[in-house]
């Protein structure tokens, strides 16, 4: 992490914080007490049911690392852990929890940067006070009625980054540019072997790009993807839309 970013407003803050948060989550995961995951959401038990199967797991927007620690608690030793968290402050507290673990240091691949549909740059904005992030600032600035602040990143897409690795298991929860991200994985998508673990923020993606929803219907549709609402081990077979989604090739057992 560069001293630009770590001398920017409410780093220090957005850290501490960050760190806190993670050391919970991590103490939390490591002795399951599940009860006590405050961010324990409707499809993270169907998770927890497929993670320990996996070779290659795949967490894009980390945040705190729930989607993380659980999997590098259920995933054998040599699994493989790729972890995206574009906000500087969240991505430092991860990197140090990750790096002052030498079990979690030979396994998991951090990278400070964004998933998109093209690789380069894109601008990432951040309330100040909520500490939430976004490509959307229009929304952002809306929604949480507070100062806002931008930086530049570097992104890239997963077919990209994945070319010579086969996913298993991706998790994705990024403020509604997964309208960009989803595209960029056509190829992931196409050899239907991956489980898709996906929230999906309909006012975002519409206001980033109208239409946006159905395009990403549309899309997991022609791979064959379909989607399920899961309910702890049990799923239901749903239209595509807004909550958080558990989606499996159509071959696949869900």
């Amino acid at each position: 992490m560069s001293g630009q970013e770590e001398s920017r407003p409410g780093f220090k803050e957005a850290y501490d914080h960050a760190a806190s948060t993670i050391k919970i989550i991590q103490s939390n995961v490591q002795t399951r007490d599940e009860a006590k995951l405050f961010w324990f959401e409707e499809f993270t038990a169907k998770f927890i049911q497929y993670i320990s199967q996996a070779s290659v797991f795949v967490d894009v927007g980390t945040e705190y690392g729930l989607y993380m620690f659980l999997a590098s608690r259920e995933m054998t030793k040599t699994a493989r852990i790729h972890a995206f968290e574009p906000d500087p402050p969240r991505f430092a507290a991860l990197q140090a929890a990750v790096t002052s673990d030498p079990d979690l240091r030979e396994r998991i691949f951090y990278s400070n940067c964004a998933v998109a549909g093209h690789e380069g740059e894109v601008t990432f904005w951040k309330s100040l006070y909520s500490r939430s992030g976004s490509i959307d600032a229009a929304f952002l600035s809306s929604s949480f009625q507070e100062e806002i602040s931008s930086f530049v990143v570097p992104c890239t897409t997963l077919a990209a980054h994945f070319a010579d690795e086969e996913i298993d298991i991706l998790k994705m929860d990024i403020e509604g540019a997964e309208v960009f991200a989803v595209p960029g994985m056509k190829e992931i998508l196409a050899k239907q072997r991956t489980r898709i673990f996906l929230e999906v923020h309909p006012p975002q993606i519409e206001a980033l790009l109208p239409g946006g929803m159905k395009v990403l219907s549309d899309l997991f549709s022609e791979y064959g993807y379909v989607a399920y609402r899961c309910k702890g081990l049990s799923v239901q077979e749903t239209n595509f839309c807004g909550g958080r989604l558990y989606l499996v090739p159509a071959a696949m057992t869900p």
